[in-house]
């Protein structure tokens, strides 16, 4: 029943109360089931099969190895990253969509390149290049650690 601020009651028809009623519980069935309520935001559950490779060695991706990397930009200024493919990070900085930094400076171009065991070396070793002043930088550049050379 519908009460007013009063207690009077505003819709007192039993039959219209149990037609709300019998809206309600299926509404309440068909979410438990998954199905749209037919109200936009309603969602509708769906159901996908795990798909599993035949093969999954041979199809997996493959991915290269962590290296740290330094980039000279078109205004001579330098950045520094580290990634798991470098020739795709790269084609990012160029696209612009690479790091915020380099956005507005590109062409890119590698200056130097060192490849490291795992992630967590790589990216101490860019934390240790970053925190180097640009003389040193530019010597690292220069050094036999530079695998671009």
């Amino acid at each position: 029943m519908y009460l007013k601020k009063g207690g009077a009651t505003m819709n007192s028809d039993p039959e219209k109360i149990q037609k709300k009623d019998e809206k309600d519980q299926k509404k309440a069935r068909a979410r438990s089931r998954g199905e749209n309520s037919g109200k936009p935001g309603g969602r509708k559950a769906t159901r996908t099969a795990i798909k599993t490779p035949a093969s999954s060695t041979a199809d997996a991706p493959v991915t290269g190895r962590p290296c740290v990397y330094i980039l000279e930009c078109c205004d001579g200024t330098l950045y520094t990253g580290w990634t798991n493919d470098f020739e795709k990070r790269l084609a990012t900085h160029n696209r612009g969509k690479g790091g915020k930094y380099t956005r507005g400076r590109t062409p890119v171009t590698p200056v130097y390149l060192e490849y490291l065991p795992d992630k967590v070396a790589a990216t101490r070793r860019e934390a240790a290049i970053k925190k180097l002043p640009l003389p040193k930088k530019r010597q690292l550049i220069e050094s036999e650690t530079n695998q671009l050379k």
